[in-house]
């Protein structure tokens, strides 16, 4: 089960000396300081005024944010970025050049706000919204100012660090961030969606291969606390050990689950309906029935695609 540590409700919270967590349950942003700090995920346009708003009750001046890093080009993690950008004009938008040229792609920009609105909705409708949500503003293309490689280092400076890994499997353009002076490691989606205390949703929409390797890189690094943008953080060896484990687990039963199903006959749309009806609960309930539905069609793509029959 999830530790208890995991169940925060208030915001912002401070983590380390040097890293906060901003945004809400469901979509979580991290601030790491120096002499400048950096934003570590955009969340959705819901969030947007939430972070605004913590970022004043921690001082952080307009100037001093200077960085907003993107993990990869999935709407949920980049909605929310014209809204920051107009809350903060200096700064500079990260992200991995697979995820730049996404969002350069004016039809893919306009589907994302389109799952932005409807999440929005589906958060009103169940009570999680009750203020009033700005309307999205939809720009054409999004522009990444700066490009992040393999090993790569952003400096903020008095020491914090940030090492960019990419880490394709989620998706082609995925990017974990690590700040070794405090051993936080921003893992974007590498570990899946934790529905609820018992049970991870496998995410590897670009390659099981690649999302097995990915899990197997992280699970290496020296990590004190596992910050995810989804409803989880963890603290300690021992529960990030559990976290990864547990998604390792999850990932390779669900990739034999949709193989054994597949080869004794079922057609791929009929694995894909049930792995909708097993998955789409919990915080997953909160995305267009439409969004999990290609989600739970990828899975057993790539399951399909990852072995010879």
């Amino acid at each position: 089960m999830i530790p208890k540590n995991n169940m925060i409700t208030t915001y912002p919270r401070r983590i380390t000396e040097r890293v906060y967590l901003v945004g809400n349950h469901f979509f979580r942003s991290y601030l790491v300081r120096g002499e400048s700090c950096a934003l570590i995920e955009a969340g959705v346009t819901w969030s947007v005024p939430q972070i605004i708003k913590q970022l004043e009750e921690l001082e952080i001046a307009p100037e001093e944010l200077q960085y907003l890093i993107i993990s990869h080009a999935h709407f949920d993690h980049v909605c929310g970025i014209p809204g920051l950008k107009k809350a903060f004009p200096n700064l500079q938008i990260l992200a991995s050049e697979a995820a730049a040229k996404v969002l350069l792609k004016a039809k893919v920009v306009t589907g994302f706000f389109s799952e932005d609105i409807a999440l929005a909705e589906n958060l009103r409708r169940k009570g999680h919204i009750t203020q009033t949500v700005p309307t999205p503003e939809t720009p054409e293309t999004i522009n990444v100012d700066m490009v992040v490689t393999e090993g790569e280092q952003l400096d903020l400076g008095k020491g914090s660090i940030m090492y960019f890994s990419l880490l394709p499997g989620h998706s082609p353009c995925n990017t974990a961030a690590y700040l070794p002076l405090e051993q936080v490691l921003f893992a974007s989606d590498c570990g899946g969606y934790p529905i609820n205390v018992d049970t991870i949703f496998p995410m590897y929409f670009a390659g099981y291969e690649d999302y097995v390797t990915s899990l197997q890189k992280l699970r290496n690094i020296d990590v004190s606390v596992l910050a995810v943008p989804h409803e989880l953080l963890l603290v300690g060896s021992r529960n990030i050990s559990w976290f990864f484990c547990q998604s390792l687990e999850s990932t390779v039963d669900l990739h034999e689950s949709i193989l054994k199903d597949y080869k004794i006959g079922w057609r791929q749309d009929e694995i894909s309906q049930r792995l909708f009806q097993r998955f789409y609960r919990g915080g997953l309930a909160n995305y267009s029935m439409a969004n999990i539905k290609v989600c739970t069609d990828l899975l057993v793509r790539r399951t399909i695609e990852a072995v010879n029959f």
